[in-house]
């Protein structure tokens, strides 16, 4: 766990051994830690005082956290299951088992229609759940290996990167139709972010260097800087998230055991804090505002002082 005011580590949060946590995600009404453990096909539950709570069992290889404020429930991806699990976060149980396409990778959330976007690595699809019956509405051909999605709220469209492309596709969430195709460089688009300060969209390129930042008015790109002291300092960019207390967005660096902390304000790295092996996926705590660190081949969890 890492100190969200001073950017130092301040605790190690031991899962059951070769646990493989992969996603982690912040429930706001019990303020809670759930983590997803592709390895052991369970979510690990953490307190606010940084205790291991509870352990849930869902599908198989869990992937990706999201939570529904309008439900309370937590979902998780059941990447081996083709399905999603919804969890209640007051009583910590699997509460429905929604089929999706083959592979469900990343969930997203629409505020305006109180929809649940799933993307499907093997189907080719994007599913849409509604969060109020949990039942399937439909299943969006998008194109090859769907990865992951952004609901942008300063324009209403769902942003979409395909592993293996180097654009994000934009959606119309009223019409369910790909609207626009944005090239992010020449490598391939990644994971997406939504500074809503600054309205950007941040993009990292899978196993590059630097994050593209993308216009919300115009979808016009620009790459910020690779590293404060170049490339070594943050390569291989992989998961982000935002801070809001002071306008920063972490990002995990996959290859050097780090995570980049870059300014919203100034789109630059303004510093490089060491965590654990593989530091794959990132959750910040609007209560103790720290930021959670899931280091895949570390069995833990860093956390981060903003």
């Amino acid at each position: 766990m890492i100190n969200s005011t001073t950017n130092s580590l301040i605790k190690t949060v031991s899962l059951r051994p070769s646990s493989g946590p992969y996603d982690i995600e912040y429930d706001p009404a019990n303020h809670a830690v759930y983590v997803a453990n592709e390895k052991t096909g369970t979510v690990s539950v953490i307190s606010t005082g940084n205790k291991l709570i509870e352990t849930i069992h869902v599908g198989l290889d869990p992937r990706f956290l999201l939570f529904d404020p309008s439900n309370k429930e937590m979902y998780v991806s059941d990447n081996g299951s083709a399905s999603v699990s919804a969890i209640s976060s007051s009583t910590n149980k699997v509460v429905a088992t929604i089929a999706v396409g083959n592979s469900p990778h990343y969930l997203e959330y629409d505020p305006q229609n109180n929809r649940i976007y799933v993307s499907n690595l093997a189907s080719a699809t994007v599913s849409v759940i509604n969060g109020r019956t949990n039942k399937l509405i439909v299943n969006i051909n998008v194109g090859p290996k769907p990865y992951f999605i952004l609901y942008n709220p300063a324009n209403k469209d769902i942003y979409l990167s395909l592993y293996g492309t180097n654009y994000v596709s934009v959606i119309n969430p009223t019409s369910n139709k790909i609207i626009a195709k944005i090239t992010i460089g020449g490598q391939l688009a990644y994971y997406e972010l939504f500074d809503p300060i600054n309205k950007n969209v941040y993009v990292t390129r899978y196993g590059g260097v630097g994050v593209w930042v993308i216009n919300s008015t115009t979808n016009k790109v620009v790459m910020i800087g690779s590293g404060k002291n170049g490339n070594q300092d943050s390569h291989g960019q992989h998961f982000l998230v935002f801070d809001p207390e002071n306008n920063d967005i972490y990002a995990s660096n996959i290859y050097n055991r780090t995570v980049s902390i870059i300014s919203g304000s100034l789109n630059k790295i303004v510093e490089n804090v060491t965590v654990g092996s593989v530091p794959l996926y990132l959750e910040f705590g609007p209560v103790n505002h720290d930021v959670y660190v899931a280091n895949y081949n570390s069995d833990s969890v860093s956390v981060m002082s903003s």
